[in-house]
């Protein structure tokens, strides 16, 4: 989804690090009643709500001076 959304912009995205919090689950996966959802600390819509908030803050970042 944010790969998706942010197709101009390059993201890395970092899985496992920095006191790594488990999976964060998409709804579609809380539909499928998987590993990754019952072993999650996030409520179903955290990931979207993650997103988001990525999201927003990449586009609020849009047109500023990059830092040397």
């Amino acid at each position: 989804m944010l790969k998706k959304k942010c197709q101009e912009n390059k993201i890395i995205i970092s899985c496992y690090s920095n006191r790594y919090s488990g999976y964060i689950p998409d709804m579609e996966a809380y539909s499928q009643d998987g590993y990754e959802t019952l072993s999650s600390k996030f409520a179903a819509g955290e990931g979207e709500k993650l997103v988001n908030k990525i999201i927003y803050l990449i586009e609020s970042m849009k047109g500023e001076k990059a830092y040397d």
